[in-house]
């Protein structure tokens, strides 16, 4: 929704953030509508496994869209025949540099509500009798084992990098 909104504002958006645009838009049309992918990649698998896969994804994909804008970035800088971090020759200059910076945080900005909810989701945990189970496998006992080392490998990891410290890196950086 946040990508179809922000495709929808009448800026000259780079064609690499009008295709992570259009392809956000894709994944999440074809993620509700046509096919739940726990169903195909959890054949027989606990869903705990796939849930915990997920959210080490969710957990490096800030790293791998920052790597991507550098990429795309310094290619761009090649092209032109420019270096990435070139100094600006008037204090009203743009340069290659300050595009990465804004397309890096304008892309985490759109991902940015979802990995708070997905460094939350390991948290969850439902009561049933005295226990509680994650709610996303009711199998998997919470506090205990494989739960709480993921509690602290990728809750407690992801709320401190990414619900603290990137809003103030991106203060920061802006």
């Amino acid at each position: 929704q946040v990508a179809s909104f922000a495709i929808a504002f009448p800026l000259l958006w780079p064609p690499f953030l009008q295709n992570i645009f259009q392809f956000q838009g894709s994944i999440s049309t074809l993620g509700k509508s046509l096919m739940n992918p726990e169903c195909i990649l959890s054949k027989g698998a606990p869903a705990a496994e796939f849930f915990y896969a997920k959210l080490t994804m969710f957990a490096i994909s800030p790293f791998v869209i920052v790597l991507l804008v550098y990429l795309y970035w310094q290619l761009a800088a090649c092209r032109q025949g420019v270096p990435l971090f070139a100094k600006r020759s008037t204090p009203a200059t743009t340069t290659l540099k300050d595009k990465l910076i804004l397309t890096a945080c304008t892309v985490i900005y759109l991902v940015y509500p979802t990995l708070c909810v997905q460094a939350f989701q390991v948290f969850h945990c439902t009561s049933v009798g005295d226990s509680q189970y994650l709610a996303s496998d009711l199998e998997e006992i919470c506090w205990e084992g494989r739960h709480l080392l993921m509690v602290f490998l990728l809750g407690v990891s992801q709320i401190l990098l990414f619900v603290i410290c990137l809003p103030v890196l991106v203060f920061i950086l802006l």
